[in-house]
């Protein structure tokens, strides 16, 4: 399957990705163009600022390059809403959303809501060919039923700290990139009863994890998904074991833990880190090699 947006949906969030399908930087150069509405995202800030800037600024300007259908609240489409494949909206209830999906073409492949109110998302049911969905899921929202999306490739879910029930996502069988996060405001991670539904998804290659952990903290359950080729996790999820029996039984997980390095000439104790983007971090040289035997030690239990 053809998804542009699979490739960079593991090395970082889908979200952060939405300007990048605006006017090119390239273009923006030539003509001396500063406009925040392209380097912030228009995600980020007051929906109405992003829109009238989009409105009196962008629209009209010949260097304005993008194939994504926005739309901005009561009514505020962009320009040929109705002829876009990507879509990136805000809604405020079930209802909006509903009358939103009503003007999408039924060819519509990637769609990005945000909603700071449950919302059901049965309505996506409407846009079968679906390849790429990213939604935030509170304690009231209702899952649309992915059977009824065939081709959903991609899936991105901001969980409240009071989440719905989730496993129904393991009948999205042709499913290869998963990502579960929470809102960047929680100081507490979001609570699901298990992963166990992840070994039923025939096809997932690809995980992110980050802030959300299971109850029964089952670590098997990501050991045995059957064609998991990459994991990104949060280093809180499970203990440093669990990660060590992981990393023994499947393969390193991606920029987080594992044996880290410390071996770039010319550096000081305080440049001491782990290899990529982890959470652990050595004060001294000797507390790191000490993390590391242990490590070490948990994975041969499992070899």
């Amino acid at each position: 399957m053809d998804n542009k947006f699979y490739d960079i949906a593991f090395c970082d969030s889908l979200t952060f990705y939405t300007y990048k399908l605006y006017c090119s930087p390239e273009n923006r150069e030539a003509v001396n163009c500063t406009e925040e509405f392209f380097n912030q995202g228009f995600l980020k800030g007051c929906v109405w600022d992003k829109y009238a800037e989009y409105s009196h600024k962008c629209k009209d300007c010949p260097h304005f390059k993008h194939d994504v259908g926005f739309y901005f609240g009561d009514s505020h489409y962009t320009n040929d809403f109705s002829s876009k494949e990507t879509f990136v909206i805000t809604v405020k209830s079930t209802e909006e959303l509903n009358a939103v999906v009503d003007k999408m073409p039924a060819n519509a492949k990637t769609i990005w809501i945000r909603g700071n109110r449950p919302i059901n998302y049965s309505s996506l049911e409407k846009l079968s060919r679906l390849q790429t969905v990213c939604i935030e899921l509170g304690a009231k929202a209702v899952l649309w039923d992915v059977e009824k999306t065939p081709e959903l490739d991609v899936l991105e879910i901001q969980l409240g700290a009071t989440p719905p029930e989730i496993a129904e996502i393991k009948k999205a069988d042709k499913l290869r990139h998963l990502c579960l996060l929470i809102h960047t405001s929680q100081i507490c991670n979001t609570i699901v009863p298990t992963f166990s539904f992840l070994k039923e998804m025939p096809n997932l290659d690809s995980l992110v994890i980050s802030g959300v952990a299971p109850r029964d903290e089952n670590i098997d359950d990501l050991i045995n998904v059957p064609k998991l080729k990459r994991l990104w996790i949060s280093p809180d999820i499970y203990s440093t074991e669990d990660y060590a029996k992981f990393e023994s039984l499947r393969f390193k997980i991606f920029d987080e833990y594992g044996i880290y390095e410390y071996d770039k000439e010319g550096t000081t104790i305080e440049d001491i880190r782990p290899l990529g983007k982890g959470k652990r971090y050595f004060k001294t040289e000797r507390s790191k090699e000490k993390f590391a035997l242990q490590y070490i030690k948990f994975m041969q239990k499992h070899l």
